[in-house]
């Protein structure tokens, strides 16, 4: 797929200073101006689900694990049931770096697993590998 300023990134973080860092890398980086923030696990799965049902499925999910409501695993675990969402790629950010968090995530069916502190060169180079860029 393609990315172009108009791909739809949707950053699930309860830290509004990384959801911001992530947000102003994006845009920054590669051009992204459809990026939208969530801080919320259980809204995102809403969300996700109201744009998909509107034919405005988001592109690319970056979601922190530690989410209040509905962890990331949770909400990447009920995308990968889903029909609708079971393609969509996910990054997974987490504060949890240990082998077994990472191994679960991607057992889950994340993309991608990146260990905050956030590095930005990090977040870029990752969507760069996964979209071919």
């Amino acid at each position: 797929m393609p990315l172009n300023g108009s791909t739809r990134i949707m950053i699930i973080e309860n830290d509004i200073d990384v959801a911001e860092q992530m947000r102003t890398t994006l845009k920054n980086h590669f051009g992204f101006e459809n990026l939208s923030v969530t801080y919320d696990g259980r809204q995102a799965w809403l969300e996700l689900n109201s744009a998909a049902e509107n034919n405005a499925s988001v592109d690319l999910v970056i979601s922190d694990w530690q989410m209040p409501h509905l962890t990331g695993l949770e909400l990447l675990q009920k995308m990968r049931a889903d029909d609708k969402l079971r393609k969509m790629p996910f990054i997974m950010v987490s504060g949890l770096a240990g082998c077994d968090q990472t191994l679960q995530a991607i057992k889950a069916g994340a993309n991608d697993y990146i260990t905050k502190p956030l590095q930005k060169d990090i977040l870029v180079q990752r969507i760069t590998e996964m979209f071919d860029l």
